[in-house]
């Protein structure tokens, strides 16, 4: 589902008088099948008031999901099957922004593809001041990559 979350609030001059304005950066993860102007209006019914204005960021746009079947998936998973034989290789939505959206909204299918093994907390710390990967992991990761890339090329 798409997803909207306040990352930035402000407003106020002082801390014992109330904030005669303020102004919060809304961020929506937006699903392929909706649109951003269908998130608007959604954002504006919720919030059922007048005195405040909904506004776009400049420079958004909508972008639809890749396919799941074609060359390059048909690749990840061949190369997934031989690095990890028994694992599943199933495409997901990432819940996250992404600049293939750039690419997706001219046409061009774009991918992330999961290269690195993680443990659950090392998942959990993705984008905060700790990120981080194991170095184990580095290796395996980027032959995948590589064999990818090969599958494509020949």
């Amino acid at each position: 589902y798409t997803s909207c979350v306040a990352t930035m609030v402000s407003g106020g001059t002082k801390e014992n008088a109330l904030a005669a304005k303020a102004q919060a950066n809304v961020n929506c993860r937006i699903l392929p099948s909706e649109s951003v102007q269908d998130v608007h209006e959604r954002l504006v019914r919720i919030i059922k008031n007048p005195k405040v204005k909904v506004e776009l960021a400049k420079g958004m746009l909508a972008a639809g999901a890749s396919p799941v079947e074609n060359e390059v998936m048909t690749a990840v998973k061949t190369a997934g099957h031989e690095f990890w034989p028994n694992a599943l290789v199933i495409p997901a939505l990432s819940l996250g922004a992404s600049d293939s959206r750039y690419l997706r909204s001219r046409g061009v299918a774009a991918y992330g593809v999961s290269c690195f093994a993680l443990t659950e907390e090392d998942s959990s710390r993705a984008h905060g001041i700790d990120e981080r990967l194991p170095v184990a992991s580095i290796e395996p990761g980027l032959r995948y990559i590589d064999r990818i890339v090969n599958l494509l090329v020949r």
